[in-house]
């Protein structure tokens, strides 16, 4: 038995086919992992089109809320304008309707899920209740017209100047009724209004930060550009 163990091991043929074996399985190990690698590599390369599908997204519908937004309280100021000419007009007299509002927008758990693995908080809290907040406005928007409106009917007014200040008579028999509406249609209005304002700008910096991040993590080379600011030309690099 010693004999055949020692034969065998100082044959050339077992070391040669030992060596080929060990040799063809380093071949096939290295084969493999490069083919786990590439594989992973796909899996990266497919992983972040996905994620830049999704920034895509997220950016192009948080520009529409701004738009959205930003456009509903350029026409507040453009109606309360007319404030500053006639002081005594209220609001319900020179706020003019829209006649088609926006639809709600709708961030998508999978949009949300990508931005939260980018991992940074500021931005994320930023963004993630801003289509909420777009569509509440909104809401709040079509109510009040909707009440402006029921208004108008009980006042059956019967002037409207070249400026759409609104005016009419005010019957006796329902003068507390309407002076009532008044009061509640001007509150919505001016809160309608704040809102506006408020998520204007909100939605506005939560444009900026998110195209930052954007950029700087899925390389979207997008380019923010707003009309009614004077933009500063980018620093060269």
């Amino acid at each position: 038995m010693l004999d055949l163990l020692t034969t065998t091991l100082t044959a050339k043929e077992f070391w040669t086919t030992l060596g080929g074996a060990v040799i063809g399985g380093l071949i096939s190990f290295s084969i493999l992992m490069k083919t786990l690698r590439e594989a992973r590599r796909n899996r990266q390369e497919d992983r972040r089109r996905i994620d830049q599908a999704l920034g895509n997204a997220i950016h192009f519908k948080l520009s529409r809320m701004h738009s959205n937004l930003n456009g509903l309280r350029r026409h507040f100021d453009e109606c309360f304008a007319h404030n500053r000419i006639d002081p005594k007009a209220q609001p319900w007299q020179f706020t003019k309707p829209i006649v088609n509002l926006p639809d709600a927008l709708h961030f998508t758990p999978e949009e949300m899920g990508m931005l939260l693995g980018l991992k940074n908080d500021v931005v994320f809290n930023a963004v993630v209740e801003l289509d909420l907040l777009h569509n509440t406005t909104f809401d709040a928007a079509r109510a009040m017209f909707a009440e402006r409106l029921k208004l108008l009917e009980m006042l059956n007014p019967h002037h409207v100047d070249p400026s759409m200040l609104v005016s009419g008579v005010l019957n006796p028999e329902t003068e507390v009724a309407v002076r009532a509406h008044m009061l509640q249609v001007n509150d919505l209005i001016r809160s309608v209004y704040a809102m506006a304002q408020r998520e204007s700008e909100s939605s506005r910096a939560a444009l900026r930060q998110l195209n930052e991040l954007l950029r700087k993590e899925l390389g979207l080379a997008y380019k923010l550009q707003f009309t009614d600011e004077t933009l500063s030309p980018e620093p060269r690099t």
